[in-house]
């Protein structure tokens, strides 16, 4: 696995973005969630280049930092208003679609409005929510990580078998055996979020 770190963003979008680290492949340009007036309606996916040993080594020991599994899958917004679910993908187009099983289960979700982000695993029909947007009426972009976090697993722990959250690595053991687990799995990679940081 390569590392990698995040990389072409604007100036006025670093306001939006978290100051996160990755290891995996390039996500994109521009996402457009599709909110009016209170959030911005463009959100800057990350470019990844190489990052060093060095920044590997300082967030394994740093509390500041999780990792997490980097999952093969569709990036997607996923925004539910009532019934009305849709997707979208990194480049802010309308989605190819979730199945009827995956659909089902959000419009079902108590929450009457979120935006979650997902990596949609068609292999096995299932959603990784590894960051939420919204959450009810309720804005939590701008917030940090950690509160991201707290309201994703709030909401969506042991919600459905086909919804899971994302797993996060905080100490150092915990995140060398996930690095062992994926090495041994030949997984795509993992990403090094800061818990202080808002939305990216």
């Amino acid at each position: 696995m390569a590392i990698g770190h995040a990389s072409g963003t604007s100036h006025a979008a670093k306001d939006l973005i978290t100051q996160g680290l990755f290891l995996a492949k390039p996500l994109g340009s521009v996402v457009y969630c599709g909110w009016r007036d209170t959030l911005p309606t463009a959100i800057l996916a990350e470019l990844l280049q190489d990052a060093t040993d060095a920044i590997r080594d300082r967030t394994l020991t740093d509390p500041r930092y999780v990792w997490q599994e980097k999952h093969n899958g569709d990036r997607r917004l996923i925004t539910k208003q009532g019934l009305d679910i849709q997707d979208f993908n990194r480049k802010g187009e309308r989605g190819k679609g979730l199945s009827p099983n995956i659909v089902a289960a959000l419009r079902k979700h108590p929450l009457h409005k979120f935006c979650i982000d997902v990596e949609y695993v068609g292999a096995f029909d299932n959603l990784q929510v590894f960051d939420m947007l919204q959450a009810g009426d309720e804005i939590v972009a701008l917030m940090p990580a950690s509160t991201r976090l707290s309201y994703l697993h709030s909401n969506f722990d042991g919600y459905h078998t086909d919804i899971l959250p994302i797993i996060s690595a905080v100490t150092p053991q915990e995140k060398l055996a996930l690095v062992q687990r994926l090495m041994d799995e030949h997984a795509e990679g993992f990403v090094i979020k800061d818990l202080t940081a808002p939305y990216r």
